[in-house]
């Protein structure tokens, strides 16, 4: 197998490998980078997943705030203003912003920078291509011109993750509280909600 079906089959790319030969008659490192390889993958789904939870904790508070007595006002609101092709993530950070401005919960709300900070690098992740190094069999994401070691940046992301969905949740119940709002059947917020499929 030639080295471009190689890297189409395994959605990386190897870097810094002196000839092709290498490959094949290296088994224990193909092995490595592959590993490498695939690991940052799972990372990219996970940083991806965690990413539309985020989202959709913002959107739960802004429906909230628009629709908070009807139920099936409120799922519709979310399916259609809501929605990625009609409302940017810019726009539901400042819809937040606002709905903390308007009820006096500044001290709440989570900071507009700590979740831009967050989708910048799930930015990275969904749009860097996975490169793996033949030397060191490290994996790396390549956006634009940089390469930015995946491991790092992934711990990064989760710190921040954490951080602001706790943040979020605590806005949830103070933005219901304010609002008035009834409870429908919505997410779990007492647990990371990985499994969904949006």
């Amino acid at each position: 197998m030639d080295f471009e079906s190689l890297r189409f089959i395994r959605h990386f790319q190897i870097v810094n490998c002196d000839n092709e030969d290498e490959l094949v008659a290296d088994e224990a490192r193909m092995q490595a980078c592959e590993f490498a390889g695939h690991q940052c993958q799972l990372t990219r789904g996970r940083i991806l997943t965690y990413a539309v939870e985020t989202e959709r904790l913002i959107e739960r508070i802004c429906s909230l705030y628009f629709v908070p007595r009807d139920l099936q006002l409120r799922e519709r609101f979310q399916q259609i203003v809501l929605e990625p092709e009609f409302c940017s993530f810019s726009a539901k950070l400042k819809m937040l912003k606002s709905i903390a401005d308007v009820l006096e919960l500044r001290k709440d709300c989570p900071s507009k920078s700590s979740l831009k900070d967050l989708m910048e690098t799930r930015n990275k992740f969904a749009h860097g291509k996975i490169i793996v190094d033949w030397k060191t069999t490290k994996a790396s994401i390549r956006h634009y011109k940089d390469d930015l070691d995946a491991n790092t940046l992934a711990d990064t992301f989760c710190e921040k993750y954490l951080s602001s969905r706790k943040e979020l949740v605590k806005f949830i119940t103070a933005v219901r509280v304010k609002c008035g709002a009834i409870e429908g059947d919505e997410l779990n917020l007492n647990e990371t909600n990985t499994d969904r499929n949006d």
